[in-house]
């Protein structure tokens, strides 16, 4: 079927009203479309390297709809140092048992000398999942 009416369909099954979306282009105001008054969509990527765009006006004027960016490590630092550190180790507690399978990221291993030459070929096949660890010599 329609992804999209699936997707409307389970966001007002269970009255969601925060949305994530690492994308970008034209994904954020399509959710923000399919959301209820008063939601909040947070940009936090760019995997189209496209401008956010296809946002209604009338969400934000007249129903009161958000779009914001996101950005983990501004979260996690707000507050005092104990409460940051609260935060990253119930994060990491939260977070960390799901990342597996396509939620996972590889890690390939560059050079200094190599990591230009290695992160143009990252942005040129479109890797998702896969980040570049640079090893140093000690």
């Amino acid at each position: 079927g329609d992804w999209q009416t699936q997707l409307e369909g389970l966001i007002r099954d269970l009255k969601v009203k925060f949305a994530f979306d690492a994308i970008a282009g034209d994904m954020p105001g399509t959710l923000l479309t399919m959301m209820p008054p008063g939601s909040t969509v947070y940009v936090y990527g760019r995997l189209s390297s496209e401008p956010v765009g296809n946002v209604q006006p009338l969400d934000l004027i007249y129903r009161g709809k958000k779009l914001q960016g996101f950005l983990l490590t501004n979260w996690l630092m707000q507050g005092g140092m104990l409460q940051k550190l609260r935060r990253s180790i119930r994060t990491g507690k939260l977070v960390g048992k799901h990342i597996k399978g396509i939620f996972g990221s590889d890690f390939r291993d560059t050079s200094m000398s190599g990591m230009h030459a290695d992160y143009c070929a990252f942005l040129t096949s479109g890797a998702t999942g896969t980040k570049m660890r640079v090893v140093l010599k000690s």
